[in-house]
């Protein structure tokens, strides 16, 4: 079980997050509670508008619920009513959504954090203490299994929480595939292997980072696709002062600025990409169709409502004009009788023509003009209505062309690394062996008793060439005795 939450604002991108049919398998909205609008825009709209006739930046709380197995619906509905007492935040408008992703289904939960009463906003202090505590009780009650950072076993300290994706780097993350731990891990292992600025920076280059000068800092690293970064946020244990002394043989002045290594970056990436399309037009075909299709039923089920719409406007103006022109025409007691009958067969009306038939002061032409103007004002509310939700519609589509495009624009790039990453294996096993090749083998150092033999060969050889005989002679030579050579020597 997992709870994620965070205070936020937005409301026309959040809906319009919640609603893509692309990123989600099914998506299914349950409940709409204390608001007015029927559909999921036009609800946060709402929920802005109270928002603001007061001073809070953040009027929305959105929480996921993500188990790690299935429960059912009763089961969501208990977890959150219990979260919205323990976070304060009961009684309030809220919108429950469940997505189906991947063949696994959670539930976001959207509150308004605005007390209509008071027109504050609800304060939620230590939310994510709160969340990981119900998310232990929620667990233990529906048999569920914990990450290893909220299980008892392994105490989760919050010293060394680690800081959760902004929409930017989750944004970035969906582009290229790369976590901003991973880029961070494979930049300050280049560093540490790096013996100067010089070798750092040719590195970086050979895998696709480039070093620029920014336009707040002296050192920014531009990925391959055009995003920059701050290079000492890029390193474990070094700051930017640090970075600064380290680098100092550089002069940031020399290299070129950001926004032109980025342009330069771009239009290299679009000639690589483009490459690259025709690998994967057929998935991306098969998707599009897919998302056309989704598309399309959903616009004619607001065309057929639109339709349906429009015929009621239509039988309602018309039964209303025929009961005024009967009123007219007719005695009062006939005709008011014809208009009640007209107000009961069509409930629709009854809200907008009772009102006036309980004031008899008002003359009859002036009630048939409130009557026709309230009957307007609520066809052109009902308009309106249908009208939000086509620019919702539009929205949410925009919203899934451009997931199905960061889908294959990520994929596209990881097929690059891919194989950027196979060539570099190939030429680093290349200069390897190359280098096995062409070193010298080691000459083995001879045993002991490898080198007695050989001495004992070496005296054999000689002692074969001393006593063998001469050319043209019939005996052969000898060394002569050392008493022979002594008795020489003493008589000289």
């Amino acid at each position: 079980m997992i709870l994620k939450g965070s205070q936020r604002k937005g409301g026309t991108d959040l809906a319009t997050h919640l609603l893509n049919e692309f990123d989600n398998d099914d998506v299914d909205i349950t409940e709409l509670k204390g608001t007015v609008a029927g559909d999921l825009h036009g609800a946060f709209v709402e929920y802005e508008a109270a928002a603001s006739g007061t001073r809070c930046r953040k009027h929305l709380y959105s929480l996921s619920i993500n188990p790690s197995s299935p429960i059912s619906r009763k089961q969501y509905q208990s977890a959150i009513e219990r979260i919205e007492k323990r976070l304060g935040l009961a009684g309030q408008k809220r919108a429950v959504v469940y997505h189906v992703k991947n063949g696994r289904e959670h539930c976001h939960v959207v509150w308004s954090r605005i007390n209509i009463k008071t027109m504050t906003a609800i304060p939620i202090s230590h939310d994510h203490l709160k969340l990981r505590t119900l998310a232990r009780e929620l667990a233990a009650e529906f048999n569920l299994s914990l990450p290893p950072g909220l299980r008892e076993d392994r105490p989760y300290d919050l010293k060394y929480k680690e800081r959760g994706m902004s929409m930017a780097e989750k944004a970035k993350t969906e582009e290229t595939g790369i976590t901003p731990k991973e880029r961070k891990k494979y930049i300050t292992d280049i560093y540490n292997d790096s013996a100067s600025a010089e070798m750092f920076i040719s590195k970086m280059e050979r895998v696709g980072y480039h070093l620029a000068k920014g336009d707040r800092r002296d050192f920014v690293i531009i990925d391959r696709y055009g995003h920059v970064y701050s290079l000492s946020r890029q390193i474990n244990g070094v700051k930017a002062k640090d970075l600064t002394k380290i680098f100092s043989s550089l002069n940031p002045d020399n290299l070129p600025p950001a926004a032109q290594v980025r342009e330069r970056i771009k239009a290299h990436n679009k000639d690589a990409e483009n490459r690259l399309k025709d690998k994967l037009s057929q998935e991306k075909q098969a998707d599009l169709q897919r998302l056309e299709g989704i598309q399309k039923r959903r616009r004619y089920k607001l065309n057929q409502e639109r339709y349906d719409l429009e015929l009621v406007h239509r039988t309602e103006r018309l039964a209303l004009h025929a009961a005024q022109l009967s009123e007219t025409k007719s005695l009062f007691k006939r005709a008011a009788s014809t208009v009640f009958s007209l107000i009961y067969k069509l409930p629709a009306l009854r809200s907008v023509l009772i009102r006036f038939h309980t004031l008899p002061q008002i003359g009859l032409e002036d009630r048939h003009r409130l009557e026709n103007e309230a009957l307007k004002q609520r066809h052109d509310r009902e308009k309106h209505i249908l009208e939000r939700k086509a620019d919702s519609l539009d929205l949410i589509e925009a919203r899934e062309r451009r997931s199905l495009h960061r889908k294959y624009l990520r994929l596209s790039r990881t097929e690059k690394r891919s194989r950027q990453g196979r060539t570099l294996k190939t030429v680093k096993e290349l200069q390897e062996n190359i280098t096995d090749i062409i070193k010298p083998v080691p000459k083995e150092k001879p045993s002991r008793q490898q080198r007695t033999e050989r001495n004992l060969r070496i005296l054999r050889d000689n002692a074969t060439d001393l006593t063998a005989k001469p050319a043209g002679k019939g005996r052969a030579t000898s060394l002569p005795h050392k008493d022979s050579r002594s008795q020489k020597i003493s008589r000289e």
